[in-house]
């Protein structure tokens, strides 16, 4: 006795739609982060740098607390 094929492809196919919507909001939020940091008005190239640093180190931030998550 297994999953029937129909209903194995069908939660397949939710799976596939699931991520794909989880990833595009993703980008939208990162995307729109970056845009922020695009918009405004900066003195110079240094203030540009710090910047996208607070922005890289949010992201690392983000994806040492899910590295946790999937060790337990």
């Amino acid at each position: 006795m297994g999953i029937d094929k129909a209903i194995l492809a069908d939660m397949q196919k939710r799976v596939q739609r699931e991520m794909i919507e989880r990833e595009r909001r993703l980008l939208e939020y990162w995307k729109g982060e970056l845009e922020k940091i695009y918009r405004k008005r900066h003195e110079g190239l240094a203030s540009l740098q710090l910047e996208i640093k607070g922005l890289l180190e949010r992201m690392e931030n983000r994806m040492r607390i899910l590295r946790k998550g999937e060790d337990s």
